[in-house]
């Protein structure tokens, strides 16, 4: 209770920094979108490069979560990042990006009492580049305000999940919790701290001025990999994995609950279900270069078809 407890009062000090860091951003927003509306001359027009700065919540559904769609509010925390896109067609663009982010698990705050008793909990940083591209519903050209789009991509994901014990955080993945490291028996291999990520999602653009606009996004990442909280099989043999390199501290972190080390085989977690993690955010998005009027054609894709100087040329 009392390791809860401190969790929890960290998290409190965390969300305060945060809401107060927001609220300076927020603030310095507002001021520089007045002053765009006020000089801005040309219209909600864009041009076909920009570059964002995002950031929102992100939070992880695997072994270590149960059936709520929202898990508890101590499990979500932020992320950040940056993205440079270009527009391809009038409705198409692709966007390169990084950001860096922190996913948790704890059995503690389940609603399941399986996993309650089992008491695993687990913290990872994130750090995915990706891309992706946005199929915005309605034609750039037509300078709505407001637009929806659907959102698919790729990224490469960084992590390295890691476990308290006797507060103090360990590296999970050294240790083997599921016999990685037992040189007898069919026990799987040491899992990797990279994965692929597929991303599909929804977004929402707002047009603050030909030069600015505000993203919301959506975007559930399925990952390749079933180990961002260390869980996925079965339980090893509780002597043979202290035996193994990573000696006690990997059957204390193994299996932490009240109850005797469960039997080999028993299961630990559940290896037909890869896991998810799901971000949503708020961009900020600047366009440089020339920015579309009447008669323009958005797109790098038909500029460079319709212009012979390419698509850095001027507009036909």
């Amino acid at each position: 209770m009392k390791s809860i407890a401190r969790r929890l009062c960290v998290k409190i000090i965390d969300a305060v920094d945060a809401v107060e860091l927001s609220m300076k951003l927020f603030t310095k927003l507002v001021l520089i979108t007045c002053f765009a509306f006020f000089n801005e001359r040309h219209g909600f027009c864009q041009s076909d490069l920009s570059v964002s700065v995002f950031a929102g919540p992100i939070y992880y559904n695997g072994d270590l979560s149960d059936d709520r769609i929202i898990p508890p509010l101590q499990l979500m925390n932020l992320h950040y990042g940056i993205e440079g896109t270009v527009m391809l067609t009038d409705r198409v663009e692709v966007g390169i990006g990084f950001f860096r982010g922190t996913l948790e698990g704890d059995d503690a705050l389940s609603n399941d009492k399986f996993k309650r008793l089992r008491n695993l909990s687990f913290s990872t940083t994130n750090y995915e580049a990706f891309m992706k591209f946005r199929l915005e519903i309605f034609k750039t050209v037509d300078f709505r305000p407001v637009n929806t789009a659907l959102i698919l991509g790729a990224g490469v994901i960084s992590f390295n999940p890691t476990g308290e014990l006797d507060g103090e955080k360990i590296d999970l993945q050294p240790l083997g919790t599921e016999g990685q490291f037992i040189e007898t028996g069919n026990y799987p291999q040491p899992y990797k701290l990279t994965s692929t990520v597929l991303m599909v999602g929804i977004g929402a653009r707002i047009s603050l001025s030909s030069r600015m606009a505000l993203l919301l996004d959506l975007t559930p990442r399925i990952t390749f990999t079933d180990y961002l909280d260390d869980v996925s099989g079965f339980y090893p043999d509780s002597t043979q994995l202290a035996n193994s390199p990573g000696g006690m501290s990997a059957v204390l972190l193994s299996h932490q609950g009240s109850d005797n080390f469960p039997k080999e085989g028993r299961a630990r977690g559940n290896p037909s279900n890869n896991d998810v993690y799901i971000a949503g955010g708020i961009s900020f998005r600047y366009y440089f270069g020339k920015t579309y009027h009447s008669g323009s054609k958005p797109g790098i894709f038909r500029k460079i078809r319709e212009s012979g100087g390419g698509w850095w040329g001027d507009r036909p």
